[in-house]
């Protein structure tokens, strides 16, 4: 877009009739953030963008060394944040590398975080064994009032893993048995869900804020 204008008016020799490959090379000189007419067009051609990329972004995560489980998850994660991305800035870079930049991002942060993550077990449900690690009380009710804040944005597969490990504050094991889910998929899942928790929330305060 030329300089000061504003993507509506950016729109004005996008015909209606355009082809999606058109509506998309559009939404790639958008540098500012969408206005309405923005965003219905890139609600109308984000499954093909989706469709376009999604095999080359779960073969670059697998290659970056996430398991398979967790693989596909993180796959949904990097859409969502592209979705978002272009949302609020335009996708001047080209959708091509933004998503190869997001899905790098992902990729490595998930590795980080699992060779962080402690190696702990769910106590039994009964309470008759001790917790292996004290419970973060602050940091279980700032999720559970993040997860209020931001209910509507999750997937449902992630909404299902944060309501029972998080709002009800089930274990891994309990939430696996009550999803009938595998474990490490709920675990994946679970982080995940957190990871999308946090992005929504530093996009609620003024870049300046969100170091703090």
């Amino acid at each position: 877009m030329k300089e000061n204008e504003t993507p509506a008016e950016a729109a004005g020799a996008l015909s209606p009739t355009a082809s999606v490959a058109e509506k998309i090379a559009w939404l790639e000189t958008c540098d500012t953030a969408l206005d309405a007419h923005g965003i219905a067009v890139l609600n109308e051609v984000f499954a093909v963008v989706m469709r376009t990329h999604l095999r080359r972004v779960r073969r670059r995560i697998l290659r970056y060394g996430v398991p398979s489980d967790p693989a596909d998850d993180l796959v949904q994660d990097v859409f969502a944040t592209l979705f978002r991305r272009v949302k609020s800035h335009g996708a001047k870079d080209g959708f091509s590398r933004l998503i190869a930049k997001i899905t790098k991002g992902k990729s490595l942060n998930f590795k980080r975080d699992a060779e962080l993550a402690p190696k702990t077990e769910c106590i039994p449900s009964s309470g008759s064994a001790p917790a292996e690690s004290a419970v973060d009380v602050e940091r279980a009710v700032d999720l559970r009032e993040m997860v209020e804040r931001s209910r509507d944005e999750l997937s449902p597969n992630h909404l299902a893993v944060v309501e029972k490990g998080i709002m009800e504050g089930l274990g891994d094991v309990e939430t696996a048995a009550a999803l009938k889910l595998p474990l490490g998929t709920v675990r994946s899942r679970l982080r995940a869900a957190i990871r999308v928790l946090r992005e929504l929330e530093s996009q609620r305060f003024r870049p300046s804020e969100r170091a703090a």
